[in-house]
């Protein structure tokens, strides 16, 4: 009679125990699919940066160029292009604001999902234990 019972409780723990490592390969594919949603986050990022940095870059080279030219651009024409290059310089300014407004959401997103994958770290350590 003790072996019946000592076999039952045995596979009753074989059960528990193959539950336990069910939900730790769950909440490690949950894990996975976090990390890869965070990977194309940060490579969203890093393409809003680069292209910021290459605004920038052109905001930089504009500001330098004199537009008025003497004896070439001058009166109305030389006007019209500086107005054209302060509207241009503006509309990448706030491009520029924007991207960065961008950048700084993504970072947020990209620390929201290491939360998750922490939390769910932690449940798995606390699953293990239970083994």
């Amino acid at each position: 009679m003790g072996n019946f019972l000592d076999d039952v409780k045995r596979r009753n723990e074989e059960r528990r125990i193959a539950r336990i490592r069910q939900e730790i390969r769950g909440l490690e594919a949950e894990i996975r699919e976090y990390e890869n949603a965070k990977s194309k986050v940060q490579e969203a990022k890093d393409s809003c940066s680069k292209e910021s940095g290459e605004w920038q870059e052109t905001v930089g080279q504009l500001v330098k160029k004199e537009i008025k030219q003497t004896g070439v651009f001058e009166g109305e024409m030389a006007n019209k292009l500086e107005t054209y290059v302060n509207e241009a310089k503006k509309e990448n300014d706030d491009a520029i604001q924007k991207a960065s407004d961008l950048i700084s959401s993504l970072g947020t997103q990209i620390n929201k999902i290491d939360d998750r994958i922490s939390l769910l770290n932690s449940r798995i350590d606390y699953k293990r234990s239970l083994i």
